[in-house]
């Protein structure tokens, strides 16, 4: 009978510990994403890069330059600036080529300020768009 009860301590204790395992995974997990900046270049014809994870993970002071620029070094993706470090070419896409110039979005709204000057958090979107 003794010996029962103690399995069965040990048992509720052993599911405890495994579950604070588990639930600390998780949460690292979940930590690691937070942590992580999506970037996507969308060349207006339907074909859109993605960088996410290694390299783009959030650095103190980012902006939305910076994580383009990481992007697209990591990728071998050629950029030509103005001033302000607005993007005139990305990938051979030059502004006015088809009518079209280079805007950036951060989490959907579009930025109208230079891109050295848009700060970017942990979490965000950074999407540039030939359109």
């Amino acid at each position: 009978m003794q010996k029962l009860k103690l399995l069965k301590v040990l048992l509720v204790i052993g599911v405890a510990v495994a579950a604070l395992v588990f639930l600390s995974g998780q949460r690292r997990q979940e930590q690691i994403k937070s942590n992580e900046i999506t970037v996507i270049i969308d060349y207006g014809n339907g074909t859109k890069r993605q960088f996410r994870g290694d390299g783009i993970k959030f650095m103190e002071d980012e902006n939305a330059w910076s994580v383009l620029q990481r992007a697209a070094a990591g990728a071998s993706i050629p950029l030509e600036v103005a001033r302000g470090f607005h993007p005139i070419v990305i990938n051979g896409k030059r502004n006015g080529q088809e009518g079209k110039r280079w805007v950036f979005y951060v989490n959907g709204e579009q930025q109208n300020s230079a891109p050295l000057e848009v700060g970017i958090r942990e979490g965000d979107e950074v999407v540039w768009r030939f359109e």
